[in-house]
């Protein structure tokens, strides 16, 4: 098992514990409050496959793999529940779309264009302060997320031997912004980058006589931009 997959592991069960038994000390106030945000995703890939072309690139003297960006969007809808003045926890949906080509400058004849819809189960950890305890605030947050394929897009070429989109992965995600309050609502503006630990796609290429099927793998790095508010603000 590979290092980040490691991390998932203690990072969940941190969450899950923190989130299920905190004290509660914020009697006499309001803990609970919801949030939704939507905004664009810019999204490339790593994986084996993506390693195997730019190994070929470098050889054919063709320097480093650009990737297109080919858009996508995230809409996300969380409920919340404040562990204390400056902590809280998550957790929600998303519909997360990613797009990208990935073999843009390559010797590759037949390429590749990715394209999935996910619906994602986050759960979040998060801070935030106000400096003074003023309107502007900031937060970070970290977490792991379960996304399930919903639709797929994805063109390959005819050479290709298979090709398997996941219809599961696993994803964690570091993300921060800033927040700005008013009597009934708080507006945020947030990043977040979503970094695929499982595979995302598996591509199967002839390979040998002995390998006629060898595995290629392609994983999602995407940053998403988002712009959205907050109903029972803290």
């Amino acid at each position: 098992m590979s290092i980040p997959k490691l991390a998932f592991i203690p990072a969940l069960l941190i969450l899950s514990v923190s989130c299920v038994l905190a004290n509660d000390s914020l009697p006499g106030k309001k803990k609970i409050f919801y949030t939704f945000t939507a905004g664009y995703t810019l999204n490339t890939v790593y994986g084996s496959m993506h390693d195997k072309d730019q190994e070929l690139n470098y050889l054919a003297g063709l320097g480093k793999i650009k990737m297109t960006n080919k858009g996508g969007f995230s809409v996300n809808f969380r409920i919340g529940k404040r562990l204390s003045d400056f902590v809280y926890c998550k957790t929600g949906v998303s519909l997360l779309y990613r797009r990208v080509n990935p073999q843009e400058n390559t010797i590759i004849v037949y390429r590749d264009e990715l394209g999935t819809g996910y619906l994602s189960f986050p759960l979040i950890a998060g801070i935030k302060a106000a400096p003074g305890r003023g309107p502007v605030g900031f937060f970070l947050e970290f977490g792991p997320s379960a996304n399930f394929s919903l639709f797929d897009n994805t063109k390959i070429g005819p050479d290709r031997s298979a090709f398997k989109t996941h219809v599961f992965s696993f994803s964690i995600s570091p993300s921060g912004g800033l927040s700005f309050s008013f009597p009934y609502s708080t507006i945020l503006l947030q990043y977040a980058f979503v970094y695929d630990v499982t595979s995302a796609y598996t591509e199967y290429l002839y390979w040998t006589p002995a390998e006629p099927r060898k595995p290629f793998d392609y994983k999602y790095k995407t940053h998403c931009f988002s712009l959205g508010f907050q109903w029972k603000p803290f």
